[in-house]
């Protein structure tokens, strides 16, 4: 698998919240940067699953549904990211984070943007079919 590495650095995650109506995920670092999803992701610990994006709002064997926005404060609340990497075939998007956590954004459209990233002034939109601009 081909990677490149768009970011690299130490940026705390500070708020990560999401829009029900338009089914978007916004993760918020220090310094000024974002990533926006809207796709599906997924959350790993130590190379193993913890969570999914389709995971919110489901009871499964809960009392109450579960929150992801509560779940992922929980676990990566002013954690550090350290990376964040793309496969350059299909437009795949890691989130390395120094505390043994991924984010995986995968990319599940060969139309739409999938995901966004916000680095001050600096815009990279990840297009359908693994593309960016």
């Amino acid at each position: 698998m081909d990677k490149e590495t768009i970011i690299q650095g130490r940026f705390a995650l500070i708020d990560c919240y999401f829009f029900k109506a338009s089914e978007v995920w916004h993760l918020v670092f220090e310094d000024n940067l974002r990533v926006q999803v809207e796709c599906f992701w997924r959350l790993l610990e130590n190379g193993r699953i913890k969570w999914t994006s389709k995971d919110h709002g489901q009871l499964y064997a809960h009392k109450t549904p579960i929150n992801l926005e509560t779940e992922l404060r929980k676990s990566l609340l002013e954690e550090k990211l350290a990376t964040i990497q793309r496969n350059v075939n299909t437009g795949d998007l890691y989130l390395g984070f120094e505390n043994d956590f991924t984010v995986e954004i995968l990319t599940d459209s060969s139309g739409y943007e999938c995901w966004s990233i916000i680095n001050g002034d600096e815009c990279i939109y990840g297009l359908g079919r693994g593309e960016k601009v």
